[in-house]
């Protein structure tokens, strides 16, 4: 039942976090209220932010498992692409029951430049210092 509900918690976080790199429809500009005389200057459009399109997004995984060895994160692996290939992102997943092999994994996600990190942590000591170099980089975990 533990196990269960944990698996439950983690789906919903790694949905919560493919969720919210989904972009917002713009809303539509709204008609001018004073018509523009001819000759009269018009205020230059201002510049837009380039927006990032779901495709653009790099998502990394890296659990405590391995999840060819391991039905649990399988399950948890296969739903986490499953969600990618929905909306289009790139996700880029790994395991490894050893922590230095997953802080490896993790540092190798930061190399490879993602958006964003998902991780378990069966250990949290030994994947602090990665943690810390994501977040400092500007990498949400």
């Amino acid at each position: 039942m533990t196990r269960l509900r944990v698996t439950a918690v983690f789906l919903v976080i790694a949905t919560m976090l493919l969720t919210g790199c989904v972009v917002a429809p713009e809303a539509a500009p709204e008609a001018p209220t004073a018509a523009v005389e001819p000759g009269e200057p018009t205020a230059a459009a201002e510049p837009t932010q380039p927006q990032v399109t779901q495709a653009d997004l790099v998502i990394g995984l890296a659990v405590h498992a391995n999840p060819a060895e391991d039905s649990f994160w399988a399950v948890v692996e296969r739903g986490a692409r499953d969600a990618a290939a929905t909306y289009g992102i790139d996700l880029r997943a790994g395991g490894n029951p050893d922590p230095v092999a997953q802080a490896q994994l993790v540092e190798d996600l930061i190399a490879s430049e993602v958006d964003g990190i998902i991780v378990s942590l069966a250990n949290p000591d030994a994947l602090r210092d990665a943690v810390s170099t994501a977040t400092a980089a500007g990498i949400p975990v």
